[in-house]
């Protein structure tokens, strides 16, 4: 398994042919690498413990938010809330067991992807507040592979058109979340 703050660069050196795993579209990430369509929308959110009454990211002025090294939380976290203590993990596994020894208040993720591993891992924890921000999901390729991004692309276009996508994403999470 590829860290995350790796998997961009995984797939430039050709360890793989795409990314697919709540992987934003950016305007760097851009530069870099081809995305197909969107495929769900979802966006930056704070995980609490269950027990917790903070519903903001001001209300962790000055204490310890976990986040996932090289996702885009990361940066926005340092950028915009410098008042809140960052910490890194390779991954979100790690940031769980530090949320339930109580080491850090919070943790930012992608909200689906947050909202499924807490649900699924039986985690005491809740999202906290509205989104950060939103972000749209897509599938990156490099930039020398146009027909397999069209491929993805035509897979997905037709997903959406049968209704399939919409069935699937309303059984598993709840809602469609294109």
């Amino acid at each position: 398994m590829t860290a995350w703050d790796g998997i961009v660069g995984g797939l430039l050196a050709g360890k793989y042919d795409a990314i697919i795993g709540s992987l934003a579209i950016t305007d760097e990430r851009l530069k870099a690498v081809d995305f197909t369509q969107a495929y769900y929308r979802s966006g930056a959110q704070l995980f609490v413990p269950k027990a917790s009454s903070v519903q903001d990211l001001a209300q962790l002025k000055g204490k310890v938010v976990g986040v996932t090294l090289g996702e885009t939380y990361e940066g926005w976290l340092r950028k915009n809330r410098p008042d809140v203590q960052v910490k890194t993990y390779k991954g979100l596994p790690d940031i769980l067991i530090d949320l339930q020894n109580r080491r850090i208040e919070g943790f930012v993720t992608d909200r689906i992807a947050g909202i499924l591993t807490i649900r699924d891992k039986h985690i005491d924890a809740k999202p906290a507040g509205p989104l950060l921000y939103p972000e749209r999901m897509g599938v990156a390729v490099r930039k020398d592979s146009p027909k397999l991004r069209d491929a993805i692309n035509a897979a997905l276009d037709a997903m959406f058109k049968d209704g399939e996508y919409g069935a699937i994403s309303k059984q598993w999470l709840g809602e469609d979340v294109r």
